[in-house]
């Protein structure tokens, strides 16, 4: 589940550690840490840069890729970019091949932060989809005041066959 202001949030590695993400000055970060919560070997001290685009980035959401990696995903401000972004990581703290190098862009227009949403701290929730991907669900301004959309993006960085570009709305 995605967190609002600059908590970090966490999720298991698959290996009885977790990766921990969370908004920096300079874009958004992920760190993988050790069941003895010591860092991964091989992983920077100062965390992995996922992006350095959305610097105004509040929102962000992790969940892990089933191969030792994890699915980053974040969203801007509305002081700055909004766009909805995801980005894979790979187990040993790399940008994933054939990914964009700012993530893949999942939604172009206005999202709404969980703030905005009473009751719905979340601005989105992403989790892994079983099949190496990641199922992913944000609310946009696309068609009116905010609409939840939900998209599944594959392992080597686009949509999943049959799945629109920008998401399908559910409501």
């Amino acid at each position: 589940v995605c967190k609002d202001g600059y908590t970090p949030t966490v999720c298991p590695d698959g290996a009885g550690g977790a990766f921990v993400a969370w908004v920096a000055l300079g874009g958004v970060r992920v760190l993988r840490l050790t069941d003895s919560l010591t860092i991964v070997p091989g992983w920077p001290d100062s965390a992995v840069a996922v992006s350095t685009l959305q610097a105004t980035a509040l929102y962000v959401g992790i969940c892990p890729d089933g191969s030792g990696g994890a699915f980053v995903a974040w969203q801007g401000t509305s002081s700055g970019p909004s766009e909805f972004r995801v980005q894979r990581i790979t187990a040993l703290g790399d940008l994933a091949a054939g990914w964009p190098g700012e993530g893949l862009v999942l939604s172009p227009y206005p999202t709404l932060p969980g703030s905005h949403r009473p009751h719905y701290w979340s601005f989105c929730a992403i989790v892994p989809d079983g099949q190496g991907g990641a199922l992913l669900s944000w609310t946009d301004q696309r068609a009116d005041t905010g609409d939840v959309y939900v998209t599944r993006v594959s392992s080597d960085g686009t949509i999943a066959p049959g799945w629109p570009r920008f998401g399908v709305g559910i409501g």
